[in-house]
């Protein structure tokens, strides 16, 4: 089944989420032992199916687009040990792209997803972007009311009565979250 789609769009919501005390925001840096810590947060359930080695290579290091110094972003917990990660892409339409959005399993409920998705935003409008874009599955509907909270809002196609707006208003129920505004991709 094809991912569902949201966007964030400028004028984009303030950031209201801050990392816990001691954590702090990092940029990654290239080296062994950032590309192994990205790999542990990837191989936390659930983990890739064709395994992290391959997800690495094919979504961050051989990804189209990517600045690898500029684009991957790590969350450090008080003891520097990398916890979170996610990637911010500008894309050649001048379209932010998140992409591969993990926190390690023993830090959820520490607001570090919030603060993950305001950023992405964040860092969209200090590269001068005026929207971002995301994609995502049904199922993930922790980190779908994540996105809705820090701005984004569901992409659909076309009719209001089409399979993605179906799958939409389940979404919306199932996290019993207020209609909000949906963006139409054509």
């Amino acid at each position: 089944m094809e991912q569902l789609v949201m966007l964030a769009k400028a004028p984009f919501k303030k950031a209201t989420h801050t990392l816990p005390d001691g954590y702090k925001f990092v940029k990654f840096d290239g080296s062994e032992k950032d590309i192994a810590a990205w790999k542990t947060i990837e191989a936390e359930p659930p983990a890739p199916i064709d395994g992290v080695d391959a997800c690495y290579n094919n979504a961050i290091a051989n990804y189209h687009d990517i600045d690898l110094a500029n684009d991957v972003f790590f969350v450090e917990d008080e003891n520097g040990q990398r916890v979170a990660t996610f990637t911010v892409i500008t894309q050649q339409n001048g379209m932010g792209y998140l992409h591969m959005v993990k926190a390690m399993n023993s830090q959820r409920g520490k607001g570090i997803g919030h603060f993950m998705a305001e950023k992405s935003i964040e860092i969209c409008a200090e590269r001068g972007l005026n929207s971002i874009i995301l994609t995502t599955d049904d199922f993930r509907l922790a980190a779908i009311k994540t996105y809705l909270d820090a701005g984004y809002h569901p992409v659909v196609y076309g009719e209001k009565d089409n399979e993605v707006n179906t799958r939409w208003d389940k979404v919306l129920k199932e996290l019993n979250y207020p209609e909000v505004l949906r963006y139409n991709k054509d």
